[in-house]
């Protein structure tokens, strides 16, 4: 066992088939807009003002939402409008899989309540640091955090993080990069990805 999606784990259940999976991804993508493309949808923005935002988010760590308000292509109110009207808009990707016939929505719950029960003891609502760390938390946290977001919006790889796992040896993958911290802090930072990634 290990993290995992819905949809995954529902064909590792026999639930629902691959190919169902995809026709219910299909329809998702249709529905649920990006920030960006729900803004241009609405009217406020235009796809350039999008194109200027991602090229400053290279040297901003921000939100696209936030940049845009910070850029003035957006106000707080219109970005509070498109945040809204993407939560009432957005399709899940069960009812996805009910709207493409593939669940009832009675075996859609059994699912969903099976899937909560095999994902509770993997899954972290913070950042789990090891007992033992009681120094600097605040830089490990960010260290989590910028990994986080090097793989999602960098390498635009979507996952479910896991729960702390010490290790003594890092897996001999594709790449391994490393940083090394001075100052208050004196660690080495390293990350190993596979060819894959």
């Amino acid at each position: 066992m290990a993290v995992k999606f819905f949809g995954q784990f529902l064909v590792e259940q026999d639930a629902v088939t691959g190919e169902s999976l995809l026709h219910a991804i299909e329809l998702q993508e249709r529905t649920n807009l990006k920030l960006g493309e729900m803004a241009v949808a609405m009217g406020f923005i235009t796809q350039q003002d999008i194109e200027t935002a991602h090229s400053a988010q290279l040297s901003k760590d921000m939100k696209l939402g936030d940049l845009l308000v910070d850029l003035g292509f957006l106000s707080p109110i219109q970005l509070d409008e498109v945040i809204s009207h993407q939560k009432a808009t957005h399709l899940y990707i069960g009812e996805a899989l009910v709207k493409v016939g593939a669940l009832t929505p009675e075996k859609l719950e059994q699912y969903l309540e099976a899937f909560k029960a095999d994902q509770a003891p993997y899954i972290a609502n913070r950042v789990e640091l090891p007992g033992w760390l009681n120094e600097n938390t605040a830089a490990w946290e960010m260290t989590v955090d910028l990994t986080y977001k090097m793989i999602t919006r960098v390498l635009g790889i979507q996952f479910r993080p896991g729960k702390f796992v010490e290790t003594s040896v890092l897996s001999c993958n594709h790449m391994v990069a490393a940083m090394d911290l001075s100052g208050d802090l004196t660690a080495r930072y390293l990350l190993s990805v596979s060819a894959g990634i």
